[in-house]
């Protein structure tokens, strides 16, 4: 039995059996094709406005914004649920989400501009671009930036100090990092297995930094954002008009709460919205008008995760390139199609972007509130509804549910309840 994704992610066709054929998505819930062409569907249309809806109503998503490209042309842009809590800032297109660790196909990208630009090589010792890193354990040394890009440093984890604050750019979780590190040991040799570290991509984030001579924020605007017209794609060091932001809310407090400002930016500290995430994606297609090469693209998207020990090789929410979290996507590896994707989750915030590079179509959902998994149900169903609708695909296959011998009629009704098909 192959090992399918788990809990809410091995429900991704069964979005489509939940809401009857009349469902209709919030009354302030807007869906808009913004190209001039006659690119999107009605029956795509109607998919991610019944979808979006269904996350607002059933998946504790307060507000959630998505966006479709195709071949260069942003063809399907929308949200659904509420912003702020006078109703005065209504959610638009330009709204702007904290992507958490999407974040890190940024830090990704930046360094993989570098690499473009024979300032960085992959597999030298990040030591010889961040001289003052230093750590109690020697190993560090055999540290490189691959290594972070790949999740497999063999650094703790999680240095976040200060990091996921409210209404405050400080800067102290990036700037006391090395210090941090010079204290700590590696838990790992350097390139041993792959297992999640934010601290990799700070310490990347640093990297950039120190070869570029600018501030990571700088770098991004001057490389990326300018030059894809990403308008709407700022970090805390930016300044930002608070209307414009997506309202935060927490079921145990009232009212609605501040900017969440992510201090770590390199790891999760950008704020976008699903049409500029969409535009980013541009550069993993082949479509970046010179910004990253062809080589270092493919070099992002390579099976990384097989480079030290792994479980096994089924299909699976995780297995690593260069920043992504997965590059055997399923369910679009069941059908021989190259998927990619990366998933970031704030405390409040969180966001998807899955990437068809071959195909030349990706999807991102944001939200406030909901979890990047759910999101990244309604990303999928977008990119198969496309799929089929272009004939690339013949069928949507049926999802198989597995539960455990013994569970019997139980198991059936539970799933019956939650809205699941279950074969």
């Amino acid at each position: 039995m192959k090992n399918k994704l788990t809990g809410v992610l091995a429900a991704t066709l069964a979005l489509t059996m939940i809401l009857p054929t009349g469902a209709k998505a919030f009354s302030d819930g807007k869906t808009t094709v913004v190209s001039n062409a006659e690119v999107a569907s009605q029956e795509l249309k109607k998919i991610a406005a019944e979808k979006a809806a269904l996350l607002t109503k059933s998946h504790g998503t307060t507000s959630v914004q998505y966006a479709l490209i195709d071949n260069g042309k942003l063809t399907l842009s929308g949200q659904a649920g509420k912003n702020d809590m006078e109703g005065e800032q209504p959610l638009t297109k330009d709204t702007l989400y904290g992507i958490g660790s999407v974040s890190k196909m940024y830090a990704t990208a930046a360094v993989m501009k570098l690499v473009d630009e024979g300032k960085v090589d992959l597999d030298a010792p990040v030591v010889n671009y961040v001289p003052d890193f230093k750590m109690k354990d020697g190993r560090y040394k055999r540290i490189t930036p691959r290594m972070l890009l790949n999740h497999s440093s063999g650094l703790q984890g999680s240095t976040l100090s200060n990091a996921f604050i409210f209404n405050d750019n400080d800067t102290y979780s990036h700037d006391l990092l090395l210090q941090q590190l010079s204290n700590q040991s590696l838990k790992v040799d350097p390139g041993a297995f792959s297992v999640y570290c934010n601290d990799g991509f700070t310490l990347a984030e640093i990297l950039v930094e120190r070869v570029s001579g600018m501030t990571f924020t700088e770098f991004l605007h001057q490389r990326f954002t300018e030059p894809l017209k990403m308008n709407h794609t700022k970090t805390p060091q930016d300044k930002w008009r608070d209307e414009k932001r997506a309202g935060l809310y927490f079921p145990a407090y009232q009212g609605q709460l501040p900017i969440e400002s992510v201090n770590v930016i390199g790891t999760g500290g950008v704020s976008s919205t699903a049409e500029d995430m969409v535009r980013f994606s541009q550069l993993f297609m082949g479509q970046g008008k010179g910004i990253l090469s062809n080589k270092v693209v493919r070099a992002m998207e390579q099976e990384e995760y097989k480079k030290g020990m792994w479980p096994g090789d089924g299909d699976n929410s995780f297995n690593y390139g260069l920043g992504w979290d997965s590059v055997k996507l399923y369910p679009f590896s069941e059908y021989g199609i190259k998927g990619l994707a990366k998933g970031g989750d704030t405390a409040l915030q969180h966001a998807i972007l899955v990437v068809l590079p071959e195909q030349k179509i990706a999807a991102a959902v944001l939200s406030s509130g909901g979890r990047s998994s759910t999101n990244q149900l309604l990303a999928t169903e977008l990119l198969l509804a496309v799929l089929k609708e272009k004939g690339t695909i013949k069928d949507i296959k049926p999802e198989q549910i597995f539960w455990q011998a013994g569970q019997g009629q139980d198991a059936s009704k539970r799933g019956k309840e939650s809205g699941l098909l279950w074969q």
